[in-house]
């Protein structure tokens, strides 16, 4: 299940705090199901597109405190490209680690299985 901010910086960082009682009850609530009955314990993920690789990092500041920040992902406006978009780790999660979307098989990247 994913949902998308796309951030302008226009919204100062209590802003955006004081909409994390809404995420929580998104995801604790399953808010979802209201469209998508169907899904079975999806991950839930809200996937934030920012203008600088700054603003990243103060909201990061400002958010990885929270319960709720496990769902949170950030990437620049920049990286994203739909040729990156899904499958290159683009996308910083509130504790600083780079991860993708999805995980393509070894076989498909061409890298080495790691040991």
């Amino acid at each position: 299940m994913a949902y998308w901010e796309i951030d302008c910086s226009t919204e100062r960082r209590t802003q955006i705090v004081e909409r994390l009682p809404g995420y929580t009850a998104l995801a604790e609530q399953q808010g979802y199901r209201r469209y998508w009955r169907q899904l079975d314990r999806p991950t839930v993920r809200v996937f934030w597109v920012c203008r600088s690789a700054q603003r990243i990092e103060a909201l990061c500041e400002k958010l990885k405190d929270a319960p709720i920040a496990k769902i949170f992902r950030f990437t620049t406006a920049d990286e994203l490209t739909a040729a990156n978009a899904l499958v290159r780790p683009i996308w910083q999660d509130a504790s600083g680690s780079r991860r993708e979307i999805l995980r393509l098989p070894t076989a498909l990247t061409g890298a080495k299985a790691s040991r």
